[in-house]
């Protein structure tokens, strides 16, 4: 599959809640695996039940309300690589919930569950990738 990158920098390719890469029948682990991983066990539990359309997309997202998508869709951009406040206080916040969850629990997963559940959320290698090479990797969430 093509590179996909969302507003934010995630790569939907190779997200599990992408609609190409979700299963109904895995749901239960994959909303399992980003509770433990994500949300370190804490707060509501993930019930993701359908796979996510991408965020450029106008059909559904997973991350309904996001805020980094409603500044760089008001700021006419395709991704945050583009914005002159790349890592910006919104984005360094989602930023730090993965990277610390990274860290918490980088020596006990598997080197499958780190392909799923964190690869394409390192956003801050992705942005700064994008950014150096603006346009010359992959392409939208559609």
């Amino acid at each position: 599959m093509q590179e996909i990158t969302a507003r934010c920098g995630n790569r939907c390719d190779l997200c599990p809640l992408y609609e190409k890469n979700f299963s109904p029948d895995e749901a239960e682990v994959i909303n399992d695996r980003l509770y433990k991983y994500h949300h370190a066990g804490e707060g509501p539990h993930p019930r993701y039940t359908r796979g996510c359309d991408g965020c450029l997309s106008g059909g559904y997202v997973a991350r309904e309300g996001c805020k980094i998508r409603e500044c760089v869709t008001t700021k006419g951009l395709t991704t945050c690589a583009e914005c002159e406040e790349l890592f910006c206080e919104l984005l360094e916040a989602d930023m730090t919930i993965v990277e610390g969850a990274l860290s918490h629990h980088n020596g006990e997963m598997s080197q499958e569950d780190y392909e799923r559940y964190f690869r394409p959320f390192l956003i801050r290698e992705r942005l700064t990738t994008l950014r150096a090479h603006q346009g010359k990797f992959g392409g939208p969430c559609l």
